[in-house]
């Protein structure tokens, strides 16, 4: 199937992205696993060496990020770009990667 969003919608007061899907399907993206999953290059690197530990420890400490959701822009007729409060903008979400995210929030 051509998945193909019929509505998105930006709710600040809940930090979800909500969008309603052409199969009748709704889902709701917490912005927190939409930063974790922006494919642009300089995430994906980071998040690559995230994972390398160069010091064995019992345990790893990763700070706890925030980030707000400013604003969503159409990027042509097959992607969402999203802009975070930290500047942060060049992520680009097709259809096909936003519809196969598996971190909507629950409810």
């Amino acid at each position: 199937m051509n998945f193909r969003p019929q509505s998105i919608k930006l709710d600040k007061k809940r930090h979800v992205l909500v969008v309603d899907w052409n199969d009748g399907n709704s889902v709701e993206y917490s912005w927190d696993g939409l930063r974790n999953a922006c494919p642009c290059a300089q995430c994906r690197d980071e998040h690559s060496s995230a994972n390398v530990n160069t010091v064995d420890m019992v345990f790893t400490l990763n700070p706890v990020k925030s980030f707000n959701l400013d604003s969503v822009e159409l990027a042509g007729n097959y992607a969402l770009k999203l802009y975070w409060s930290d500047g942060h903008n060049s992520g680009i979400y097709g259809w096909e990667y936003l519809r196969t995210l598996n971190s909507p929030t629950n409810g």
